[in-house]
């Protein structure tokens, strides 16, 4: 994709990760007629999320960060990754009675597309 040097922006976020997403999701959400630039220095967005297939079955390895607490620990972070679209897939805490959840349990966050 080439670059482009002839921008004209209200606002500049660096970084394409959870946090600079974020930053110019909200700017966009309270003040709709910002023009919002964000710069990622990477080939991709995602900043330390960054799952790669791998094998011949469709599986996926997580090389960065993939977990949320649950709801109840982290609701804001939890509430944007819903309105970003990603899903959710509940990890047990190993050892957990009957596989009933623990206060230690983590939520692997996953792209929904």
């Amino acid at each position: 994709m080439p670059h482009s040097t002839n921008h004209t922006a209200d606002v500049i976020v660096i970084g394409a990760g959870l946090a600079g997403l974020a930053a110019a999701n909200t700017l966009q959400q309270r003040a709709p007629k910002l023009r919002v630039v964000v710069l990622e220095a990477r080939d991709r967005v995602g900043g330390r999320a960054y799952s790669v297939p791998f094998g011949p079955n469709g599986g996926v390895v997580d090389f960065g960060g993939q977990w949320l607490a649950p709801p109840a620990r982290q609701p804001r972070a939890c509430a944007l990754a819903e309105r970003l679209g990603l899903a959710f897939d509940e990890q047990l805490y190993p050892g957990a009675p009957d596989g009933a959840p623990s206060a230690r349990d983590l939520v692997v966050v996953e792209r929904s597309d």
